[in-house]
């Protein structure tokens, strides 16, 4: 019957070779991070058409949409609403 030997342990207390569990740890919260940050940004809207006339200023345009029942709530990719424009632009 073979026995097992103990992994090898540097002065730290580390396996030797191998990652410190606090490294281990950092990479997989940095690993979680980059996935939800690669979710929000996959789940963003592409088409905010209220918020793009906003952003250009076109009351005319802002007003058309909404009277069609757009939803005046859609956010741009960068997350700009068209209450955020409007106030940026003071309209």
């Amino acid at each position: 019957m073979r026995t097992l030997k103990p992994a090898k342990r540097t002065a730290r207390g580390e396996r030797a070779g191998g990652r410190s569990r606090r490294a281990r740890s950092t990479a997989a919260a940095l690993a979680a991070f980059i996935a939800s940050a690669l979710a929000v940004l996959a789940a963003a809207p592409a088409d905010a058409p209220v918020a793009d006339a906003a952003s250009r200023g076109d009351l005319e345009a802002v007003r058309g949409l909404l009277q069609r029942g757009v939803d005046v709530q859609t956010a741009q990719a960068d997350c700009m609403t068209a209450l955020h424009w409007a106030a940026m632009r003071s309209d």
